[in-house]
């Protein structure tokens, strides 16, 4: 299997966002963008994403996505939610290494 592309770095041209925007995930396909707070949050339509302090140089990035509810869970949460789960958590180890590699840098 062929692995996507790994950042290390931000794309300046992605760090300015406008609310009802739509954020491209897919070639074909984007969300919404409901809240954006540079350095903070960010909301699109079923996905939130904060930064909070969490002591001295550390930060807890919280992840938060709605599912629908009713018949339509299972129709939904096999085909798109495992997968997104996976994608999730390999996007936030990620941005956990990114920023444990800047911090490493900027100390001494």
């Amino acid at each position: 299997m062929s692995r996507q592309k790994r950042y290390t770095s931000t794309i300046g041209a992605r760090q300015d966002r406008r609310v009802e925007q739509t954020v491209s995930l897919h070639p074909s396909a984007g969300l919404e963008l409901l809240r954006f707070d540079r350095g903070r949050a960010l909301a699109l339509e079923r996905w939130y994403m904060a930064l909070e302090p969490d002591g001295p140089g550390r930060t807890r990035i919280y992840a938060r996505s709605r599912t629908p509810r009713g018949a339509a869970t299972l129709g939904y949460v096999l085909p798109f939610e495992l997968p997104h789960f996976v994608m999730e958590r390999e996007m936030l180890l990620g941005i956990k290494t990114r920023a444990e590699t800047r911090q490493r840098e900027l100390i001494p």
